[in-house]
């Protein structure tokens, strides 16, 4: 028990006759801690501060030795202290004596932290360590900037950022999307991303926020409407049109491409007029070549003739393209001349496996992606082609048959001469 008897007298000692008492009472708690020499942890003084010190498990990035030995500032150097570092010392040992290893956790100094890093934050501060722990294992990169700006950044301006990550709030933050549209389909993935960064993605429950997402069905331009809109455009926006169609490109890609390039389509030795894309894009660096072929000479494309704009932004690049074709006769996204490639070539019998290489897309993203886009006209073509087969292989037949029943008549009639 401490001596109440000291705390009034404390106030009237000088501070030289306080620490006189304090290294007093630490020899004595020393003793007591330490009556059968087993004790790990005691209690010692450095100028006006007490501590704990002793031979210990070691910490987390403290080195790789099993023990090390420490000095662990506690609390002020009065007789007060020393009464709390004793208890703190015997909360270790049985902590130790009964098999525990991470004594620092019973210190004062990691409860606070531990406190601290467990009460709620705004979503700002979320955000913002999100975005860090993203970028510890991404390079930056025209390519990945521009993944992060569309996955997550435009996304994270639909959370508050004064807003708790509870439960309450992420119904109140979907609740202003549409029911089963894509933003809130985005929203409660990026939702799901910031609890699960700071561990708490277990503890909700997400089958409340569910989302059945599908994107509109839509028809995709003929070839025949292709051309046809292609020849009503002003000689830069019927090239980057074209480009597109012929070439089934993002239409981020097209800004993406480099002089150098475009060099290397345009030069006269690229006889298959194939297209390289730059590595700094969705998908990396791929060869592509053009569906249909002759589309080349016919929008012209080796007559580079790029859009101009004074925006430095992709997205609004992007939307400005899509005004100028609306503008031109094409109500449709610029995308859907993408889509219209992968379909031509399904149409054209290339190989899925190529045609998702020259996409920039794994096999199975390939077919998943496009499968949804194949109209009846396309399963109408397949069909026919598949009848056209049988019906061939079967004149193909019938001519054999016809051979081989020639043939013999022949060596009949030679039998018959002899």
């Amino acid at each position: 028990m401490v001596n109440r008897g000291y705390v009034g007298e404390e106030s009237r000692m000088s501070q030289q006759n306080i620490l006189v008492l304090v290294d007093t009472a630490i020899i004595a708690t020393n003793e007591r801690l330490n009556i059968n020499g087993k004790s790990r942890a005691l209690v010692d003084r450095k100028t006006k501060r007490i501590y704990i010190r002793g031979t210990l498990p070691t910490m987390p990035d403290d080195g790789e030795t099993p023990t090390k030995r420490y000095w662990i500032p506690f609390t002020d150097a009065t007789l007060s202290g020393v009464a709390e570092a004793e208890i703190k010392c015997r909360e270790i040992d049985s902590y130790l004596n009964a098999g525990g290893k991470e004594w620092w956790s019973l210190l004062p100094e990691f409860q606070e932290k531990k406190s601290e890093a467990s009460k709620p934050k705004p979503a700002s501060i979320l955000k913002i360590e999100f975005e860090n722990s993203y970028w510890l294992s991404r390079e930056k990169t025209r390519k990945t900037l521009n993944t992060w700006e569309k996955s997550y950044s435009d996304i994270f301006l639909k959370i508050p950022d004064d807003d708790l990550l509870t439960e309450t709030n992420i119904f109140k933050w979907i609740e202003k999307t549409q029911p089963n549209s894509k933003p809130r389909h985005d929203l409660i993935r990026v939702v799901k991303c910031l609890a699960d960064h700071i561990g708490i993605k277990d503890e909700i429950d997400w089958k409340k926020f569910k989302c059945r997402y599908k994107p509109n069905k839509r028809s995709l331009p003929t070839d025949g409407y292709i051309e046809a809109t292609f020849d009503n455009m002003a000689p830069d926006v019927g090239w980057s049109f074209g480009m597109i169609a012929t070439y089934g490109l993002r239409p981020s890609e097209l800004f993406q491409l480099t002089d150098g390039e475009l060099a290397q389509f345009t030069d006269p030795s690229n006889k298959r007029h194939i297209l390289y894309v730059p590595e700094d894009t969705k998908t990396g660096e791929r060869e592509v070549y053009p569906l249909h072929p002759e589309w080349v000479e016919r929008f012209d494309l080796k007559n580079v003739f790029r859009i101009k704009t004074s925006s430095s932004k992709l997205e609004y690049k992007i939307s400005w393209l899509n005004k100028l074709f609306h503008k031109a006769g094409f109500n449709q996204p610029a995308y859907d001349l993408r889509h219209r490639y992968a379909i031509r070539a399904t149409e054209l019998e290339i190989p899925v496996d190529i045609a998702s290489k020259w996409m920039g897309h794994s096999l199975e993203e390939h077919a998943k992606t496009y499968q949804k886009w194949m109209s009846i006209t396309t399963f109408n073509k397949a069909f026919d082609k598949m009848m056209e087969g049988k019906g061939e292989a079967s004149e193909l037949k019938r001519l054999r048959l016809e051979n081989a029943w020639l043939r013999e008549e022949i060596e009949r009639l030679k039998a018959l001469i002899k």
